[in-house]
């Protein structure tokens, strides 16, 4: 009997379930993370945010590196490549309180060579098995599968940080465990079926990506990813210490980001076909005005009822901004060679420019103010320029 190569749905069904347990993995610890430094930081805004601006420039400089590498090596075996320094970013997380001296900087280096080895091949991979025409719908697969896991996990979280007997360290060694899992899937991933291309960016160059950045010519879309890159780190790193900082337990955020997560997985197949059938630019169009709208809302209260509410509708806004765009940038990316090139390195580079230059200036206005709602109406600014694209 002889072999038989998959096929494009395999493909896309493999790399869906690798990402839903890997998703599910990092999701069990991602809304806490800034809050666990926060407190190793002896609750410092400054510092913490000062972290994660360090992770995100260094990979503006090291993505086209990892492009590079998944060139080489192939994107499955680049993404595989990077559970290594995944798994050792949760072991110095784990163990910082006890050794912060060395083990800050093991993390940073950890957590900024996983990123640069599986973002820029994540991206690839997906464009190489996706179909054009249908990557909204195609894309929102990918969203609903890593919002289904980002929607258990962080109630899993929650109850686990809540629990006298269990804590951050069990916490991360569930993470852990379920990294292996996904690292397993994608093992197990068969190869590329015939027919579907290899794409040409192994003669990427490193000052040519860094050439369009500042180049006139590409300003439009250099301002849209980098504001892609503000909006989202925002929500992932000033958001978490918001909450924390009204005096949210644990278990209440995990509770707050499941119900937002379920309501935007309920959303999500819905707007990745209307990208298809309506077109991406008239979807981010408007989700992108109703999230600014939203982002303002978050900054006039802080009674819980109401930012339950405007957290889930705008997790509802979040997919609808979020699936249109990078339906946008693959298809671009599926163009010419020089899209290629452009499309999804250069998204990496302005993106973690743009969101590590944001938190760097938020920790030095924090030096002076505790009032957190300032950074939102900055995402609320941003989220309009992501239509640039």
């Amino acid at each position: 009997m002889g072999f038989r190569a998959p096929s494009r749905t395999t493909e896309l069904l493999e790399f869906y379930a690798s990402f839903f347990v890997r998703n599910f993995a990092v999701s069990l610890s991602a809304i806490f993370e800034p809050i666990y430094l926060f407190l190793v930081f002896d609750k410092s805004i400054t510092y913490t945010l000062f972290y994660f601006a360090i992770v995100s420039l260094m990979y503006g400089f090291t993505a086209p590196l990892g492009a590079w590498f998944a060139a080489r090596v192939g994107e499955r075996r680049a993404m595989l490549s990077s559970a290594p320094f995944l798994i050792g970013y949760y072991l110095s997380l784990a163990y910082l309180h006890a050794a912060p001296s060395w083990l800050i900087p093991l993390s940073l280096a950890c957590n900024i060579v996983h990123a640069t080895l599986f973002w820029p091949a994540f991206h690839y991979d997906f464009l190489r098995i996706s179909t054009r025409g249908a990557r909204g719908k195609e894309f929102g697969l990918v969203v609903m599968a890593a919002s289904a896991g980002s929607a258990i996990a962080p109630l899993v979280g929650g109850v686990i940080l809540s629990s006298p007997y269990l804590g951050f360290p069990v916490l991360f060694t569930s993470v852990l465990f379920l990294l292996f899992l996904s690292g397993l899937i994608l093992l197990r991933a068969q190869p590329t079926a015939p027919g579907i291309p290899t794409l040409p960016y192994a003669s990427l160059s490193y000052t040519y990506t860094w050439s369009l950045i500042f180049s006139r010519a590409f300003l439009k879309q250099t301002l849209a990813f980098t504001a892609n890159g503000i909006e989202s780190g925002i929500g992932m790193y000033v958001w978490p210490l918001f909450l924390f900082m009204l005096a949210f337990s644990f278990d209440t955020i995990g509770l707050l980001t499941f119900f937002a997560a379920v309501a935007g997985l309920a959303f999500t197949f819905f707007v990745g076909l209307l990208t298809d059938r309506v077109g991406a630019r008239k979807v981010l169009g408007l989700a992108s005005v109703s999230s600014a709208v939203f982002w303002l809302l978050k900054t006039l209260s802080t009674f819980p009822p109401f930012l339950f509410v405007t957290h889930t509708v705008h997790m509802f806004l979040g997919s609808g901004t979020y699936i249109p765009f990078m339906a946008i940038v693959y298809e671009k990316a599926a163009g010419t060679q020089e899209q290629q090139k452009v499309s999804i390195v250069f998204r990496e580079v302005a993106l973690g420019l743009g969101r590590g230059t944001v938190l760097g200036v938020l920790a030095f206005v924090f030096l002076f103010t505790s009032k957190l709602q300032l950074s939102f109406l900055v995402a609320a600014l941003f989220v309009l320029l992501m239509n640039g694209i």
